[in-house]
């Protein structure tokens, strides 16, 4: 299988001192997976100098992936996302993976609105919600 990784608020994240964070646990998930035999990628909307910053910082990050896409990469696609402010409803331009576009089989992210635009599109198996990392 080939399962990509979000990077902030998944991977890493900022404590409430404003440390960037490790997710410890989550990457053992995606180091495991590789130990048996699956592709891993990373996939974030961050851009290529924010990888290789985390990278420095984090070195056990760069062993693990097969792949790295970055915004400057892969910009993701463009979605209309349903928003509710002050009482009234409106649709908000909102960036959004598409796996198929990188042959993905699984997403694992804490970003809701990827999520809702894969429910709405018949992916929502593919795609697996993990809590916000990071408590900033």
């Amino acid at each position: 299988m080939r399962i990509v990784f979000d990077l902030d608020q998944t991977l890493v994240g900022y404590a409430r001192n404003g440390h960037l964070m490790l997710n410890r646990k989550l990457l053992g998930v995606a180091e495991k997976f590789r130990a048996d035999g699956h592709t891993i990628i990373l996939w974030t909307f961050g851009n290529r100098a924010w990888w290789r910053h985390v990278a420095r910082r984090f070195p056990a990050l760069r062993a693990v992936f097969h792949e790295v896409y970055s915004r400057d990469e892969l910009e993701g696609h463009e979605t209309r996302a349903p928003m509710e402010f002050g009482g009234r409803r409106f649709t908000v331009p909102q960036r959004v993976k598409d796996i198929r576009v990188i042959g993905g089989d699984v997403l694992i992210d804490n970003d809701e609105g990827h999520h809702e635009w894969a429910r709405r599109h018949g992916l929502a198996s593919q795609y697996i919600r993990v809590p916000a990392f990071g408590g900033a």
